[in-house]
């Protein structure tokens, strides 16, 4: 799938703000990009525009390659929806494990709390500050500023 550099600035501003929130707090964060997650018994798989791990990060850390048939799912998915839906991936997420899924549809940004094979709407879990309406709130000033304004910002507050 071709993106867009309007899906990938919001992207990257996500993981901007996760890292600098992650080195602020002192929360040890890992990120896996759009790593495709799949486990060979379920035989489905997605490729979210992002990862973390946070909880698990230290059984990942060191890896070069993660097994999900052995190795934990990452903590938190993330979805860009710009051009393309993606809460229909929610139960490949939740039979992968994927205990957190967040879903930025242009306006706001939704957090979801996963379960077996469902997902429903939640609160953060696993990196403090990030709520779906802070987040919301910074993704909204893109289209006014630039990702430097918008970190400055986030490192000032």
């Amino acid at each position: 799938m071709t993106l867009s550099f309007k899906h990938e600035k919001y992207v990257r501003l996500i993981e901007r703000i996760v890292d600098r929130l992650s080195a602020r707090r002192s929360v040890k964060v890992l990120s896996y990009g759009s790593a495709t997650m799949k486990k060979e018994r379920d035989q489905k798989g997605a490729e979210p525009d992002a990862c973390y791990y946070v909880q698990s990060a230290d059984l990942v850390g060191k890896k070069d390659e993660i097994d999900l048939n052995v190795d934990p799912p990452p903590d938190v998915v993330v979805e860009i929806d710009l051009h393309h839906e993606s809460i229909s991936k929610s139960p490949i997420y939740a039979s992968l494990g994927v205990p957190e899924f967040w879903r930025y549809d242009g306006n706001s940004l939704t957090i979801y709390h996963c379960a077996r094979k469902l997902c429903r709407v939640g609160r953060q879990r696993f990196i403090a500050l990030l709520t779906g309406a802070v987040l919301s709130a910074f993704l909204a000033r893109i289209p006014n500023e630039d990702q430097y304004e918008i970190l400055s910002a986030l490192m000032s507050g």
